[in-house]
């Protein structure tokens, strides 16, 4: 599955998948997710990620299960992912 044309160097939020969107534009409230991103899939993906649970976190003011329920994960994935992308909680 190719998300970018050949001729294409960025990747746009139009190039996502729905579900995706989806969550961004709720995540993002009335802000822009129209975003362009550059490197590596990975990257790209990694970046997003960060910056949807920073967001979900700000916004349930560190509370993990809070915003791992609005996010659709499990507690302790938030946690991993967390740790995994380097994100400073916080607290209250």
């Amino acid at each position: 599955m190719n998300l970018v044309e050949e001729h294409e160097e960025t990747l746009h939020t139009h190039h996502l998948p729905s579900y995706f969107r989806e969550i961004l534009l709720k995540v993002k409230g009335n802000r822009s997710v129209e975003t362009a991103y550059t490197g590596t899939l990975h990257h790209i993906l990694a970046s997003v990620e960060k910056e949807v649970i920073e967001e979900g976190l700000r916004r349930n003011k560190g509370n993990i299960t809070k915003t791992a329920e609005e996010l659709g994960v499990y507690r302790e994935s938030l946690y991993y992912r967390i740790k995994k992308l380097e994100i400073k909680r916080h607290r209250r």
